[in-house]
């Protein structure tokens, strides 16, 4: 079975040795994605702040901070059910460097966040894959970071908090869910798992995503627990537990929740049909790779004479989880 202290000895190897050969497509990656989110920018967007901006923003951070009274700890005062620290230093940031609010601006540095995402994830996938997909996984990645899905965050300045989350959860489930304890990696999943709940509510999920490939590992792959796994399995317990008990309850959002498990089941499967949203059974053929990659890793693992693990695998379960 590949371990996590080998996974750590390929990526290094491969950051020392490859990263040359595939600097090139990952560079053009990144300016395919966000020169196309740009575009998006240019054509279709104000410089005047939008709906929740103007509270989560304006009233929030910027007036205070203009008028001298903002304190550290009303960054991180909630806006409706999250915690949006990241996304208000940035806002603040920005208008610190440009001397104005600009809502076009803060939309274009949201580009290059989705584009520095898209490299992320190429970069990752290309670490476990190998450099012979160094043209495949970047092109793959460019048409779906080019394609104009969630065109509301790339046209709404205040949407950097949908970026820096999947960026930091990606961060929490590569580094704490591939790595060893102490290592380099799993401190980056650490901070990681962090900044994800500093970025939306949602945040702590990502730790509870490490603790379901733990679960697989010791379930599936028969993987007998250690120290290593106890001290994850306990760090993202915590960081879950933190973030359900500190989640933000708004009393005026109660009607858009669903009123029972079965609308909630409902819901859930439409909105993973997307974009085929009045035919829920969708759900099953938007998410056949996924289903085939859980049902082929199950077959794998349970007919297998000894242990089995990939680590492609495992990053790929998490995501998609």
């Amino acid at each position: 079975m590949a371990t996590p202290s080998s996974l750590s000895t390929k990526s290094r190897r491969w950051f020392a040795s490859g990263w040359v050969e595939v600097a090139g497509p990952l560079l053009a990656l990144f300016l395919v994605v966000t020169g196309t989110r740009l575009w998006l920018v240019q054509n279709y967007t104000t410089r005047l702040p939008y709906v929740d901006q103007w509270d989560g923003e304006g009233v929030m951070v910027l007036k205070p901070w203009v008028e001298g009274h903002l304190r550290f700890q009303d960054l991180f005062v909630p806006h409706n059910e999250h915690r949006i620290f990241l996304t208000r230093v940035l806002a603040l940031g920005l208008f610190s460097a440009n001397g104005q609010w600009d809502g076009q601006l803060e939309s274009a540095v949201n580009a290059a966040l989705c584009g520095g995402f898209a490299v992320l994830m190429a970069g990752t996938l290309l670490g476990l894959f190998g450099r012979q997909w160094r043209l495949a996984i970047p092109l793959a990645v460019a048409v779906y970071g080019s394609l104009p899905f969630g065109w509301e965050n790339t046209l709404n300045g205040f949407g950097s908090q949908n970026y820096f989350l999947i960026i930091f959860s990606l961060a929490a489930i590569w580094g704490m869910g591939l790595h060893r304890v102490k290592t380099w990696g799993w401190w980056v999943g650490l901070v990681g798992a962090g900044l994800a709940c500093l970025s939306m509510g949602s945040g702590f999920l990502a730790a509870a995503v490490v603790l379901g490939l733990l679960g697989w590992r010791v379930g599936v792959e028969r993987v007998r627990p250690g120290w290593n796994e106890g001290i994850t399995a306990v760090v993202c317990a915590g960081i879950v537990a933190v973030g359900w008990l500190t989640r933000t309850v708004v009393p005026g959002h109660a009607i858009l929740k669903t009123e029972s498990p079965t609308a909630f089941f409902r819901a859930f499967c439409r909105f993973l049909a997307w974009p085929f949203y009045a035919q829920p059974w969708s759900l099953a053929l938007m998410a056949a790779p996924l289903i085939i990659l859980v049902a082929v890793s199950l077959r794998r693992s349970l007919t297998a004479r000894e242990r089995t693990g990939d680590q492609r695998v495992h990053l790929l379960l998490g995501v998609g989880a």
